[in-house]
C-alpha cells in the first residue's frame, strides 16, 4: 500500500497520535517525518517546507515521539540517549537518564497500585 495526497494538520502544542493496526504504517510514518531515513519518491512538507531542506537536528528539536519498540543505534548508551541532540553535554545526558528512570518506576508503581 501506497499513501498519496495524506495530509495532516496540528496547532501549535497539540499533540497527534497515529493508531492502528499492526503494520498499519504508523511506525514508518513517524520514522519518515522524523527523517530516520529518506523517502526514495515524493515529498513529506512540514510547515510546508519539503523536510529534505530543513536539517535533522532543527526538525528532531520541533518533534517528539514515543515509539512502542526499542531502539539501540550502534555506539554506547551514552550515544543512543544523546541521539537527538548530538551536542548534549554528559551532564544533560545523565539528567536525562535519571529522569527516564524515575519515569519508569512511577509506571511500575502505578501500575501496582492499580492492581491493588
Amino acid at each position: 500500500m501506497i499513501l498519496h495526497d495524506v495530509t495532516l494538520f496540528g496547532k501549535p502544542g497539540q499533540k497527534i497520535a497515529f493508531v492502528g493496526a499492526t503494520g498499519a504504517g504508523k511506525t514508518t510514518i513517524t520514522n519518515l517525518i522524523n527523517r530516520f531515513y529518506d523517502i526514495a519518491d515524493g515529498k513529506i512538507r512540514y510547515d510546508g517546507i519539503n523536510i529534505n531542506k530543513i536539517k535533522k537536528s532543527s526538525l528532531r528539536k520541533s518533534l517528539g515521539i514515543v515509539l512502542q519498540d526499542t531502539v539501540l543505534f550502534t555506539g554506547t548508551v551514552m550515544d543512543n540517549i544523546r541521539y537527538g541532540r548530538l551536542s548534549a553535554s554528559d551532564e544533560n545526558v545523565s539528567q536525562l537518564q535519571n529522569l527516564r528512570v524515575q519515569m519508569a518506576l512511577f509506571a511500575i508503581y502505578h501500575k501496582a497500585i492499580k492492581q491493588c
